[in-house]
């Protein structure tokens, strides 16, 4: 079969996969609808979407699941359901409080190498509480860590796992708002704030960042470079504002 065709476009912004790279992935996509079909938390009626697409995908993609050679040379040690639970944990798991316990003096130590600007650490040990008993603090500080070693993309990643979690948390979106900032992402940073704001109005911090960002939007992208340096993000500091 010819698989997929590596002249394939994709959106701009991504790298191409390598051919064999793109088959496999494929392959576990139609591994993981198969193992949709034989679900009893499927209805039928869907099953019959399901087994349609599954038939179209096969063929578009040239691969067949039940062929033996491809099934050797394309199967990978994890499913795919696997794999995207380990890259994204569920953000609402049934935690024991021995683990939340335990997860939030792992949060303390990772406070702790903030203040000590020891930010890779500090990831790490905030990783450690989101896997044990993920909730919207630890996954606010991580993006406070990730900032601070330019990691805004990630930060903002983590931002909005913390506002899955609590809707309503502030912080979260304050955040995100210095994170977009940094990524130059101004319509979204003035977004953030505002969020942020609207459910702590008396946060002179977030109120300060948000009529920088303004003035930023407004200003020559010459002079906005220096508008940077007039914003006390919630991240400076000595970081006691950390949860």
């Amino acid at each position: 079969s010819s698989g997929i065709n590596a002249e394939w476009p994709l959106r701009p912004g991504f790298e191409f996969m390598a051919k064999d790279q793109q088959d496999r992935l494929s392959f576990a996509i139609l591994q993981h609808i198969q193992e949709a079909l034989s679900s009893p938390q499927i209805p039928d009626d869907a099953k019959e979407s399901l087994s349609v697409g599954y038939q179209c995908l096969s063929e578009g993609f040239g691969l067949k699941v039940d062929d033996p050679q491809q099934a050797l040379r394309l199967k990978v040690d994890k499913s795919l359901a696997e794999i995207f639970d380990e890259a994204y944990p569920p953000l609402n798991k049934e935690v024991s409080k021995d683990d939340e316990a335990k997860a939030v003096e792992i949060k303390d130590k990772g406070n702790e190498l903030m203040k000590q600007n020891k930010y890779e650490e500090a990831i790490e040990k905030y990783t450690e509480a989101i896997e044990l008993a993920p909730n919207a603090i630890f996954y606010c500080n991580r993006a406070a860590a990730y900032s601070k070693v330019s990691r805004h993309h990630d930060a903002v990643k983590d931002s909005k796992a913390a506002l899955q979690i609590d809707p309503n948390y502030g912080k979260a979106y304050a955040r995100m708002g210095f994170a977009y900032l940094s990524l130059n992402q101004l319509s979204e940073a003035q977004t953030s704030y505002e969020k942020a704001i609207s459910l702590d109005p008396n946060n002179k911090s977030y109120q300060d960042n948000l009529d920088a960002v303004k003035e930023r939007i407004a200003t020559a992208p010459s002079a906005g470079d220096l508008l940077i340096r007039k914003i006390r993000p919630v991240l400076v500091g000595s970081f006691c504002n950390l949860s």
